[in-house]
C-alpha cells in the first residue's frame, strides 16, 4: 500500500512539475489591445434560448454558458473595439484565452491567459495566434483549412479554433446586427 501510495504522490508530482502554465493578467492583455482607448467598460448579455439555438445551428455544438461579459474599448464615447474571456478543454484542462475584436466584428487578436496542460503551450505563440486577426463569423475557422496547427499542440489548436469561431458567433449575436 505504502508503494501505491508513494508511486501516485510521485506520478502526480511530475504530472504537476511538467505543467506548461502561463498566466496572464486580462487586464494587462485589455490595456495592450486596446492602448489608444481612453477606457474600457464591461458590458454583461445573456442569451436567450432562442440566441442559443441560432448558436448550436451555426456552430454544431451547444453553448452551454448563458451570461458572457464584454469589454469595450472606447474614445470620446464612440466604440474602439471588444474583447470577451473565454474557456475551452484542451486534452484535459480547460484553455483560457480573450478574444479581441475589431468594431466590425472582426478579430482583432487573440492572447492565451491561462494554459495549463504539460504539452501543447505553443498555442500562445504569436506565429499561431496571429492566424485569427481579420477572421470574421463568416470564415470556415478551421484546423487544416484557414488555421494551420502547431506541431506538439494538435489539441490544443483545435480546442482554441474552436473557442474563436464561438467568440466570432457570441459577438454577431449581440453587437453585430447594430
Amino acid at each position: 500500500m505504502k508503494k501505491f501510495i508513494l508511486f501516485l504522490a510521485t506520478n502526480f508530482l511530475i504530472h504537476s512539475l511538467g505543467a506548461q502554465t502561463i498566466n496572464i493578467k486580462p487586464a494587462d492583455v485589455l490595456k495592450t489591445i486596446f492602448q489608444s482607448s481612453q477606457e474600457i467598460v464591461s458590458e454583461k448579455h445573456t442569451l436567450s434560448a432562442d440566441q442559443k439555438l441560432i448558436l448550436l445551428k451555426s456552430l454544431g455544438t451547444p453553448v452551454t454558458k448563458d451570461e458572457w461579459t464584454f469589454y469595450v474599448a472606447k474614445t470620446a464615447g464612440q466604440v474602439d473595439g471588444y474583447a470577451m474571456i473565454d474557456h475551452e478543454l484542451g486534452k484535459m484542462e480547460p484553455i483560457t484565452f480573450m478574444t479581441a475584436f475589431n468594431k466590425d466584428g472582426s478579430v482583432k487578436a487573440v492572447e492565451i491567459l491561462v494554459y495549463r496542460e504539460p504539452y501543447g503551450s505553443e498555442v500562445h505563440e504569436k506565429k499561431f495566434v496571429k492566424q485569427y486577426e481579420g477572421k470574421k463569423n463568416t470564415d470556415v475557422l478551421r484546423v487544416g483549412q484557414d488555421i494551420q496547427n502547431m506541431t506538439g499542440a494538435t489539441i490544443s489548436s483545435r480546442s482554441v479554433t474552436i473557442g474563436v469561431k464561438r467568440d466570432l458567433a457570441i459577438w454577431n449575436i449581440f453587437y453585430g446586427k447594430k
